[in-house]
Parts: structure tokens; sequence; C-alpha cells
């Protein structure tokens, strides 16, 4: 048949992510058939112990209904089942609160570094959102994000998000620290009107140097209206803001759009750098990939960095700037601070 189960042991979900995203790179490779290439695809669903429950029937039949969400998507989409045995609230739950967590005061952002090795002094970083829910705790943003971005939910919430980046910008400016700030747009933001238009005038809002403001659109977001995306982010770049292609290798723009896009970064993907080490493929998408980046003229940002051996070896790749947990875990508005000063000393 065509359907296959993998068991794998985890520690945290996005670790199901990267082992799904790392079955369909294998798949996508193509294989000589009767002296001609064949590629396939793979839609993939995922359920998680103990949360969708904890027996394997139960298990496989919450993977087995993401599997037909997935199918029902289009290819090469990974769907995580949506259904949770432990926190009790649904879909509706969190598309709807979201509204009440920004005016409730339960969201926060936090700020990941970006180290970049041949300037130290330059201060990057990625912002993040958190949603601290009064009855169920801190939630994953994998929980609520795929749901809010199916409605006009997302527009507000980044429309929150980025004010709130760039009064926290505003701030350290006034105390005399210029960062760059990194917020990630979705596809639904990209077919906004008057998006462009109103980061501009957000920016002359807050008195921002427009280089100081950096957006990251993953791939699979531009390939969904790639000519609208298209329109918009260069829209984006004439105001002179940063753009970055996140998570790069796991979506399906071809090296003909990439060098069409109007970006100066690239974000390998965590899934290609975690394992780099050890296995030589890996290894060698990621040194393709920064090599690739360097001939197009863009700066390279490797992810999911989380021991010295990684770092090492993309420094020797001539990697410019890291992130991921052997840098920084995300800080606060204060940790951010002090994080500066540190570097500084």
């Amino acid at each position: 048949g065509d359907v296959f189960a993998v068991i794998a042991d985890i520690n945290e979900k996005s670790e199901a992510n990267i082992i799904a995203r790392k079955v369909q790179h294998a798949l996508a490779r193509p294989i000589d058939v009767a002296d001609s290439p064949l590629t396939v695809s793979a839609v993939i669903g995922a359920a998680i112990f103990p949360d969708q429950g904890k027996d394997m029937t139960v298990l496989i039949k919450h993977a087995d209904n993401a599997v037909t969400k997935a199918r029902s998507a289009g290819t090469n989409n990974i769907v995580f089942s949506e259904e949770d045995a432990s926190s009790g609230m649904d879909r509706l739950a969190l598309i709807t609160g979201i509204k009440d967590a920004m005016l409730a005061g339960h969201l926060s952002m936090v700020y990941q570094p970006k180290l970049t090795l041949t300037s130290p002094d330059t201060h990057s970083f990625e912002a993040l959102l958190r949603w601290q829910h009064p009855e169920h705790g801190l939630l994953p943003c994998d929980m609520y994000i795929p749901l809010v971005e199916q409605t006009r939910h997302i527009i507000d919430l980044t429309h929150w998000t980025v004010e709130n980046v760039f009064s926290t910008q505003r701030e350290l400016m006034d105390k005399g620290v210029n960062v760059s700030i990194a917020v990630n747009l979705s596809a639904r933001v990209l077919d906004e009107d008057g998006f462009p238009l109103w980061v501009e005038r957000m920016i002359g809002q807050y008195g921002l140097d427009p280089a100081s403001v950096r957006f990251e659109v993953t791939e699979s977001a531009i390939m969904q209206d790639s000519e609208r995306a298209l329109q918009v982010l260069l829209q984006l770049a004439a105001i002179g803001v940063g753009l970055s292609i996140d998570d790069f290798g796991v979506g399906h723009s071809s090296l003909a759009y990439l060098s069409r896009l109007p970006v100066d970064e690239l974000k390998v993907d965590k899934s290609f750098v975690v394992n780099m080490i050890k296995w030589e493929g890996d290894r060698a998408i990621v040194r393709a990939t920064i090599n690739l980046a360097h001939d197009l003229g863009l700066s390279v940002v490797a992810e999911g960095v989380e021991d010295m051996d990684q770092a090492a070896m993309l420094r020797e790749m001539e990697c410019d700037m890291l992130q991921g947990y052997y840098i920084s875990h995300p800080l606060s508005e204060e940790q951010l601070q002090q994080w500066i000063s540190s570097q500084a000393a």
C-alpha cells in the first residue's frame, strides 16, 4: 500500500515536525525509473502521546484523521491532530480567544538573539509570541498560530505584534541601544491590501530606521500566491526594511523564483542544522545552502544551533549568523537589555 506509520521517541512536538520534514525531503529526491526521473510526494498526519491518546489504537485514529485533513489541503502537507485529550481547548476557543488575549494583556513578546559572527556588536533578534492563558497556562505557538492564520484574526495579531516590537525598539533607542528585530509574517498578511503602507506609517510614528525592521516569511507562505507575495515584498523592500526567507529548504520554491525575491537574508531550517554533525546529507545541504545564498548576495542565518560543535562547523562554513539555544533562549525585554550589555562587556 501507500500508507505507512512511523513511531518516534521525541521530547517535544517540534521534533516530530523535524522528522516529518526529513521524511518528505527524502521522498522528494528523484528516482530513476526506465531512464526517467520519478518524484513522489507525501502528506503526513501526526498524533502525539499522551496529548491525543494513551494507547496505540486511539493515536492511530487521530493520526489517520490528520492525514485526511493534510490530503484535502494538497500535496506535501503536514498536519498534527488538533484533538487534545488534556487541555480541553477546541479550535473555536483558540481562534476567538486570541482576540480576547490581545485585549486582556495575556500576550507578550520574547526575543531570541541572532549572533553575527563577523560583527558581534551588531544586535539582531527574532520576535516570538507568547500566550499565557489564564486557565491553561503557557500555550505553544504551534497550538494556535496555524488556526489563527486561517482567519482574519491573524491580521489583527500581526498588527499587535508589530506595534509591540516597534515600541520595544523605540524604548531601546531612547536608551541609546539600536537593535534589529524580525517579525514573522503569514501568507494571509502577504495577501492583505495596504499592509506595506501601514508598516511605513508605523515606522514613521515610532521614529525608527527602516533598516532596523525585518520581516521573515516562509517559502510555503510565499508560494501560496507567489505573484501576489512578490508584489507585497517589493513594496516592503522599497520602504527599506530587511526581508528574510525563513525555514529555507523545507518549502517548494525554485531557485529561479528565489533569485527574483527582494530578500537579503536566508534562514537555514533547523531540521538540517540539528543533525548535520552526524548526518553527511544534512551537512552537505547546509553547506550548499550557505554557498548558494552567498552567490546570490544574501546573508545566512542558521537556526536551531544547540551546541559548540554545530557552531564551530557553521563558522567554518562561513555562515553569517547563528540562532538557537546555544546562543541564547528567547529573552524578555528586560533580559534582552541585559544580554546586550553582557555582549558589550
